[in-house]
């Protein structure tokens, strides 16, 4: 509810959380659901923040194995800079 989201909306986010875990088995639903909320907030949409949760969590996934310490500790950041940026180009309104 700090979120600013209704009980439906958390509801459906939660789900969105836990379905990523069976895409992305390197993640918990925790933190799904918290990469969820950041992209809402980089992106401004939930639906769009929902389409791209598997692509950022995958690249996180494989920055934070690559074993560079540098990519370990900047793998969330990383990421979201791509989500940011794929959203100011306009790519992310079509996931496909």
């Amino acid at each position: 509810n700090m979120a600013g989201m209704k009980q439906a909306e958390i509801a459906d986010a939660v789900g969105a959380a836990w379905k990523n875990t069976r895409t992305v088995i390197a993640t918990t639903a925790t933190e799904n659901l918290k990469s969820l909320l950041d992209l809402k907030n980089v992106l401004g949409n939930m639906d769009e923040a929902k389409a791209l949760l598997p692509i950022v969590t995958k690249i996180q996934t494989v920055l934070g194995a690559s074993g560079d310490p540098k990519m370990v500790g900047s793998a969330h950041d990383i990421a979201f800079s791509m989500a940011k940026a794929l959203d100011v180009i306009g790519a992310v309104r079509n996931p496909a």
